[in-house]
């Protein structure tokens, strides 16, 4: 897959969303051949599972692959990776979290993906708001850096100002925003009918509802 000759879907871009939140892209060295080897990824818990199986079907129709996710039982986990030596130039952009330009500009790209990096590494977190009838809710994406790539795409699109925090006593950061009556439409339409997780998409959706 080329994305100057063929055209990034919905979703490729949720794939990426999911690489970019809980992959790894990288060199690995292959003891046994001597050489190194550039592979892709993704380690996730059981409640990550529907996440992983749907990167496992997006990817192999769209790389022509037949990889498979592995049940880890020893550590209760489920890992997905495969050598991308021959994808290299698709994937090398994406490496530290970044994104194709198209993406950024797009809506039912950006909100495919979105929905990709909330299934990875969001929070559909409701605020203890006591002196508000109906609480207020955001979105709150933990990662090792703040979103400065997405910065811009998720204001643009969620007509909403992105904040960032660091965690007390972490080395992480949450990148967020706040769900409202501006950004409902965009939610609805272009990131909760891609979330893969159902507990985040019926918790964004409960509250939806609310504040119609």
């Amino acid at each position: 897959l080329n994305p100057t000759n063929q055209k990034i879907n919905e979703n490729v871009a949720y794939l990426i969303g999911v690489l970019n939140s809980d992959g790894y892209l990288g060199l690995f060295l292959d003891k046994k051949r001597n050489r190194k080897i550039y592979r892709l990824r993704i380690d996730v818990a059981g409640k990550s599972l529907p996440m992983v199986k749907k990167f496992e079907v997006i990817f192999n129709e769209t790389f022509e692959k037949n990889v498979h996710v592995y049940d880890n039982q020893r550590w209760n986990r489920y890992e997905f990776g495969t050598s991308i030596n021959q994808l290299r130039s698709f994937f090398k952009p994406l490496e530290n979290g970044g994104i194709y330009p198209i993406m950024k500009l797009n809506p039912e790209l950006f909100g495919a993906y979105l929905a990709g990096i909330i299934d990875g590494d969001g929070h559909v977190q409701k605020k203890n708001n006591k002196d508000r009838k109906i609480p207020q809710m955001r979105i709150e994406i933990c990662g090792p850096n703040p979103l400065f790539e997405i910065k811009e795409g998720i204001e643009r699109f969620t007509r909403s100002k992105v904040n960032f925090i660091k965690n007390k006593g972490e080395n992480s950061y949450d990148t967020y925003f706040y769900v409202t009556g501006r950004n409902r439409h965009f939610l609805e339409n272009f990131v909760i009918p891609h979330l893969a997780l159902d507990y985040k998409k019926e918790n964004l959706q409960k509250y939806l509802d609310l504040i119609k």
